[in-house]
């Protein structure tokens, strides 16, 4: 913090869960409720806001035979972002997510797994004010659809994974910038048109010994 610029936040969080294990799984509920507070005071003026957040999810994990692991998650959420300065502003939004996932044992070492969910991201009050403006803008939550397959080796000295994945997104958040630079006013966040990003991923370790780890990956898109 300094003269010119100070920024406060708080947040407080209560997460509690229960387990309830059967037969070849187990079952988790839970619930996540936040609540943050922001204040920021510069040369350009005042921003307050408040955001909060209550989720509940259920995730349910089992193996119906040897060699054979399946998850399954969802979760709801209410969120609700709130500006008192510099304009009053405010949104709600119920947002859902979930993903199901299955790993198959091949050979010795060798499993072939797969994945697919759809998944969110709420912008913060970072986001959402422009420190050099004073404007607020309530960015649109970010969704995503994801899915992946890939195969992965493991010994006590290797790991290898191969995968390919693909991603189709709304709304994302991002940093427009002008002249290459987010700084000195010259940048905003914003929500992007549709957005879908494939690739192919190659990762590997090695530990000849104890001491000693070596890897390597490779990622295009």
């Amino acid at each position: 913090n300094s003269a010119a610029n100070a920024t406060d936040s708080d947040t407080f969080t209560v997460s509690p869960r229960l387990r309830f294990p059967h037969r070849n799984g187990s079952l988790i509920l839970g619930i996540d409720s936040s609540r943050w507070n922001y204040s920021n005071v510069d040369l350009f003026g005042v921003a307050n806001a408040t955001q909060t957040n209550d989720a509940f999810y259920a995730q349910e994990t089992w193996t119906p035979a040897a060699g054979t692991d399946m998850a399954a998650g969802v979760r709801t959420s209410s969120h609700k972002d709130s500006f008192a300065q510099p304009a009053a502003a405010a949104r709600r939004d119920t947002l859902n997510a979930f993903e199901l996932s299955l790993r198959q044992r091949l050979l010795a070492g060798w499993d072939a797994y797969g994945k697919w969910g759809q998944s969110f991201r709420v912008a913060t009050a970072n986001e959402n004010y422009n420190v050099f403006t004073g404007a607020v803008t309530l960015l649109l939550p970010q969704k995503s659809h994801d899915g992946e397959l890939g195969v992965e080796f493991r010994s006590r000295s290797a790991r290898l994974r191969a995968s390919t994945f693909a991603s189709y997104l709304s709304n994302e958040i991002h940093l427009l910038v002008l002249n290459g630079t987010p700084t000195f006013g010259f940048g905003a966040n914003a929500n992007l048109a549709p957005t879908q990003r494939t690739g192919f991923e190659l990762e590997g370790g090695w530990h000849p010994m104890s001491s000693l780890t070596l890897g390597a990956s490779y990622r295009n898109t």
